[in-house]
């Protein structure tokens, strides 16, 4: 794995219109899916904690740190949870 997808500030582009838009879909419908995944320590074979991860559902965002980029520009990060 090369890094995390969402880091605050990555995107230095203003947001377009469609992708503020988008947000505002998400919240309104409720369409965001959170999801907990566990970690494992392979070593014991035990999960020792989880990592939560937010997907919204449109199709305009190519993936999470998209969404959070835009989110975070457009001031609707908070929103998001």
């Amino acid at each position: 794995m090369s890094g995390p997808l969402f880091v605050p500030g990555r995107s230095r582009r203003k947001p377009l219109k469609k992708e503020v838009e988008a947000i505002d879909n998400v919240l309104e419908r409720g369409a965001l899916e959170i999801v907990f995944q566990p970690i494992f320590d392979v070593k014991e074979g035990n999960a020792f904690g989880f990592e939560v991860l937010t997907r919204g559902q449109s199709k305009l965002f190519r993936d999470a740190g998209h969404m959070f980029d835009v989110a975070t520009q457009s001031g609707q990060v908070g929103e998001l949870g």
